[in-house]
């Protein structure tokens, strides 16, 4: 019986990376942070995809961000860089990023 991706329920064909409730498939472990990666263990499917939201939903709003803002919008509002700076925060509550990485970038998003 083959195995399922527990994250994108992509068919496993060979081996699978172990996590807390199941495996992941390769194209889910590429995309793992490093940080999360190595504690792959501690997290289950759905912390995973919520990683996965978080980012695609970042990424998506930096594309839309840099296509509109060619001669547009100068940057981002105090309410986006506080909100934010609120999501960089949970990150860090989760361990997936380091404190060094959270005080930069909190540094660069307040100017100070």
């Amino acid at each position: 019986m083959a195995k399922e991706c527990i994250v994108c329920g992509t068919q496993i064909r060979f081996i699978g990376t172990r996590i807390k409730d199941g495996e992941l498939c390769v194209g889910c472990r590429g995309r793992l942070p490093l940080t999360v990666y190595q504690r792959k263990e501690e997290y289950d499917g759905e912390r995973i995809r919520r990683i996965f939201e978080y980012f695609d939903e970042r990424d998506a709003k930096d594309a839309q961000k840099g296509f509109l803002g060619i001669g547009g919008k100068k940057g981002p509002t105090e309410e986006e860089r506080i909100e934010s700076l609120r999501r960089y925060k949970e990150l860090l509550d989760d361990g997936i990023i380091t404190q060094e990485e959270f005080d930069a970038k909190k540094k660069q998003l307040l100017e100070l």
